[in-house]
């Protein structure tokens, strides 16, 4: 029995829709003034690359586990690159592989 279940939440919603990936920061600018927000490691997302996202089911919505530390880079020699920028948090094991070596590593022991 996963945690969720345990403590009475629902399942998460399959999804229908694109996947729609949403996340702190950017610019505003009020009265002439320029104000801005970034997510440190953020900065490696961009549109037309390929990613594993390790998401957290809240029981309502999904979160990033990890903040960005739960984001893989599958780059475009098929090797991942692990973006977190905190050490401590940052999944190492998944870091520098190569793509079957992580799915095979995931399937394994799959991230807390």
């Amino acid at each position: 029995m996963q945690l969720w279940q345990s403590i009475g939440w629902k399942a998460p919603p399959p999804l229908v829709t694109p996947f729609r990936f949403v996340r702190p920061g950017g610019t505003v600018y009020v009265n002439g003034h320029r104000a801005s927000v970034k997510l440190k490691g953020s900065e490696f997302l961009t549109l037309g690359r390929s990613y594993v996202v390790f998401l957290h089911w809240t029981g309502g919505y999904y979160r990033l586990a990890g903040g960005m530390s739960g984001v893989i880079l599958i780059d475009d020699d098929l090797r991942t690159k692990a973006l977190g920028t905190n050490q401590a948090l940052k999944l190492k094991k998944y870091d520098e592989l190569s793509l079957d070596a992580f799915i095979e590593e995931v399937l394994k022991e799959p991230a807390p």
